[in-house]
């Protein structure tokens, strides 16, 4: 960003009232760069390169499942879901 880095993006992100998850990613992972992540009001750090069990970790903690959608396009096939339904004439 040009004029905000992160951290000052998180703390005006959380002072606007916006209490959903925010996750630091960020090749600077020492430890005083991730207390002053986690100090902003950020919920969880990734340090770069991102390590996929990692990544698994955040998406599993923050990311809610919807297990009914999920199962219904894994019966779905490719092909009917993607097919656009023309509108009525």
């Amino acid at each position: 960003m040009p004029n905000l880095d992160g951290i000052q993006s998180t703390k005006l992100i959380r002072k606007m009232g916006y209490s959903a998850p925010i996750v630091a990613l960020t090749a600077f992972a020492e430890e005083s760069n991730v207390k002053e992540c986690m100090d902003s009001g950020m919920d969880f750090f990734l340090p770069k390169p991102i390590k996929r069990p990692a990544l698994k970790q955040v998406l599993k903690r923050y990311c809610a499942t919807i297990p009914e959608a999920a199962e219904e396009a894994d019966r779905t096939p490719p092909r009917a879901r993607a097919a656009p339904v023309p509108p009525p004439s």
